[in-house]
């Protein structure tokens, strides 16, 4: 993990990013590869009965203008890796507008003395600048080096890893999501890109904010408010092309971003803030057709721009939209990424609805609406694909890396709409079960009152879908491990049918730098916050209220171990891990349609 409570490790992370690998001169071609140039830049083309690189047929030569200059500014990536390739990533910043020729190469080790392949393609302002590659023909379970080079500029050096396959002892995974610039500094990555024992990195959403950096996102006490990093962002929300394009330009000269991309592959999905906040198939909280014009043509160009700047492969059918996918590490893990906001999310139900003039709830209407079986929050298409590829596998583990939280997070309506502090709920439960005899009529009404769910926006406000997800877990005797974002916040649920079966287990991450409960209620103790939730929510068996961090999740044949790592800051530049504050839970595999229990 590191020792990062000093100026040392900031140092350090520095110079890792700004390695730059041997001259240009030492290019060196393993094999007679002649370029992989492609139009699109959606990387090298697969033969896959040959199962090697193929050299492209057009002359980049004749196309590229080898006198324009062009730096590396924001750094290198790899990501999706399967059991023979990865994407490999850059953007170069060119000194004026033009076709720029790209070297790439990948080598066994980071010396360079071992190279296996290197090729060359262009990139252009239709880009964006961004180049990225495919690189096949790699052996399962093994670490590779990679780096660019534009004319006489070489790239910082990445670290990537392909997928293991047959038998698998272990995988670690780390979990991250909710990294808003503004906010605070990215530490969380730093932490991320000392550590020598991952396999891969699932980003689950929320890798940049489409809201005007002008809005406050840190707390009115935070120094960072201060600084050039709040100050340097757009003033407006993005809509254009060249907006998203913009805000991914920020993000991606961060220090530590750049460092964690560079040590191991990220496996991305959106979430919401990549587009539009709360967004779902046909509209979105933060969008207005009358001002902000046509809502699908900015899915378009958000899509377009995260495309271009991460390294995701492209969807075999060419559609965009379509960022489901599947990752296999052996017979250990079956990991399949969701999508949960775009493709098939229905118009969210909101708590305003189902309130009258003098504030009284409407329980039946909510009833009736939330138990809509048409609801669909994965949409037909996806939640097939994803019934179908559980039914297949043989894989120990069947991992959902997804946005919104799965676990039944429902509380007194009170408490859900604001109305009352958890902490004050908490002890009133506690004096009434102590001392019955001292609750009031009006206090007895509220202990009495009935539960409804946390927010909307999770899996409780889509509950059919989630409970005949959970129902495909357990007739098909799946061992169901659910991954989690979007709150903020670190949680561990265990995932129960209606009828009380255990179906699963969820583990959330905390965010990057995003603020979560601990701001948006303030006037509540985090420490007993987090009692209380655990205390008034069913199969909610732990949670953390106050910190940003990271997970990491460990799978063997024998156990799944969640840990969360916490930090103590994100507005200060110097920061520490904060032990005391970590926690691991575990899980084991079931027998029969027992599956698996915190």
């Amino acid at each position: 993990m590191g020792n990062n409570n000093n100026d040392k490790s900031i140092i350090e992370r520095r110079k890792f990013v700004k390695t730059v690998a041997v001259g240009a001169g030492m290019l060196v071609s393993g094999i007679s590869l002649t370029g992989c140039n492609t139009s699109s830049l959606t990387g090298c083309s697969t033969n896959q009965s040959e199962n090697v690189l193929e050299p492209s047929s057009e002359n980049t030569e004749a196309h590229s203008d080898t006198a324009i200059k062009a730096t590396f500014n924001h750094g290198i990536a790899s990501g999706d890796p399967l059991s023979d390739r990865v994407i490999l990533w850059t953007r170069v910043t060119p000194e004026k507008e033009g076709v720029i020729k790209v070297t790439w190469e990948i080598a066994t080790d980071s010396a360079f003395s071992d190279i296996l392949y290197t090729a060359s393609t262009t990139t252009t302002a239709n880009q964006d600048y961004t180049v990225k590659i495919d690189a096949f023909g790699l052996s399962p379970n093994s670490r590779y080096f990679y780096r660019f080079h534009c004319g006489e500029n070489t790239s910082p050096i990445g670290r990537t890893k392909t997928l293991p396959v047959g038998s698998v002892d272990q995988v670690k995974l780390a979990v991250v999501s909710c990294s808003r610039y503004s906010a605070g500094y990215f530490h969380v990555y730093n932490e991320i890109s000392q550590r020598d024992d991952l396999d891969a990195l699932l980003h689950l959403g929320d890798y940049i904010y489409e809201l005007p950096w002008s809005e406050r996102s840190v707390q009115s006490t935070s120094s960072i408010a201060e600084t050039p990093r709040l100050q340097a962002g757009q003033g407006h929300e993005l809509l254009s092309l060249s907006d998203y394009r913009n805000e991914y330009s920020i993000y991606r000269q961060d220090p530590d971003l750049q460092a964690a991309h560079a040590s191991l592959p990220f496996i991305n999905v959106w979430d919401d803030h990549e587009i539009a906040n709360d967004v779902w198939k046909f509209g979105a909280e933060n969008h207005t057709p009358e001002t902000e014009g046509n809502l699908d043509e900015r899915k378009a160009v958000a899509i377009q721009a995260y495309f271009e700047w991460l390294p995701i492969r492209e969807p075999q059918s060419g559609e965009r939209e379509t960022v489901y996918r599947s990752f296999e590490f052996g017979n250990l893990v079956s990991l399949n990424m969701l999508d949960t906001r775009i493709v098939g999310r229905d118009e969210p139900l909101g708590y305003a609805s189902f309130l009258d003039a003098s504030g009284n709830f409407d329980h039946a209407g909510f009833d009736l609406a939330y138990n809509d079986q048409d609801r669909e929050l994965l949409g037909a298409p996806q939640k097939q694909w994803l019934q179908d590829k559980m039914a297949a596998s043989t894989a120990t583990w069947q991992v959902l890396g997804q946005q919104v939280m799965m676990g039944k997070l429902s509380v007194p309506a009170p408490l859900a709409l604001n109305q009352n502090a958890y902490q004050e709920f908490y002890a009133l439960r506690l004096r009434a079960e102590a001392n019955p005899d001292s609750i009031s009529t009006e206090e007895q009404l509220l202990l009495d009152s009935p539960t409804i769910p946390y927010s909307l926006q999770f899996w409780d406000g889509y509950a059919n879908e989630r409970e005949n997800l959970l129902n495909d877990a357990v007739s098909l005797d799946k061992n169901l491990v659910v991954l989690s974002a979007d709150t903020h916040n670190a949680w561990a649920n265990d995932l129960v049918s209606n009828n009380g079966t255990q179906a699963g287990v969820e583990f959330s991450t905390a965010s990057v730098s995003s603020h979560g409960l601990e701001s948006y209620r303030p006037w509540e103790d985090s420490q007993l916050l987090a009692e209380g939730l655990v205390e008034i929510i069913d199969n909610l068996k732990f949670c953390e209220t106050e910190h940003r961090g990271y997970m990491v999740t460990t799978f063997t044949q024998a156990e799944v171990t969640n840990e969360w790592i916490l930090i103590n800051t994100t507005t200060e530049e110097n920061y520490h891990v904060l032990n005391d504050s970590s926690a691991k839970v575990s899980a084991k595999p079931g027998m029969g349609n027992r599956s698996i229990k915190i």
